[in-house]
């Protein structure tokens, strides 16, 4: 059983590495069967013009243009980006329909998501392309994000206000003890 799950993923490995399938392998048929279903869910999110499949339904962007990890990586995926858009008019709206996607994880990503919002704004340069994002609802959208981050912010600013006026007295004689006891440490020493 090993031995045939090993063989299927190297058949699957080698299929998606663009290599052919071994159709000698006991596995092949579910390699085909795996890369007829890609092939055809591609295709048939192309068509739709990225629906349910293809490029306007992976992910794959998201965690390289918010990778906490790596400035260099979110720079290099804003370069593929534009690399890929200047091509096609067709892809450049595709990976709009990406990044709108991905809009909600951008927002919790903080400083991580500057390349995202980078690109985002490269990509909707144009009038037409504008017009496009108004047209799929990405304003409703967008408002629906704005009032989540202001109501984050605002639990936010109310839980360090209640914090702030729990400490409120102890912090300012605490500053004031640590003045003195700073100036006593440095009197005693000279």
């Amino acid at each position: 059983a090993r031995s045939a799950a090993s063989s299927s993923a190297a058949a699957a490995a080698s299929a998606a590495s663009g290599g052919g399938l071994d159709f000698r392998s006991s596995s092949a048929p579910d390699a085909r069967l795996l890369a007829a279903s890609s092939a055809s869910s591609f295709y048939a999110g192309a068509a739709a013009g990225g629906g349910a499949g293809g490029i306007g339904a992976d992910r794959w962007i998201e965690p390289l243009l918010l990778c906490r990890c790596s400035p260099e990586l979110r720079a290099l995926a804003v370069q593929l980006i534009e690399v890929l858009c200047k091509e096609s008019d067709d892809r450049a709206f595709r990976f709009i329909d990406m990044l709108v996607e991905a809009m909600p994880a951008a927002c919790a990503a903080n400083a991580a998501a500057d390349s995202y919002w980078t690109v985002l704004g490269q990509l909707l340069s144009t009038r037409e392309r504008k017009l496009y994002c108004v047209a799929k609802g990405v304003v409703p959208r967008i408002t629906k994000l704005l009032k989540a981050e202001i109501a984050r912010i605002s639990q936010l600013e109310a839980a360090t206000t209640s914090v702030a006026a729990g400490h409120g007295g102890g912090a300012g004689s605490g500053g004031a003890d640590a003045d003195a006891g700073g100036g006593g440490g440095g009197g005693g020493g000279g």
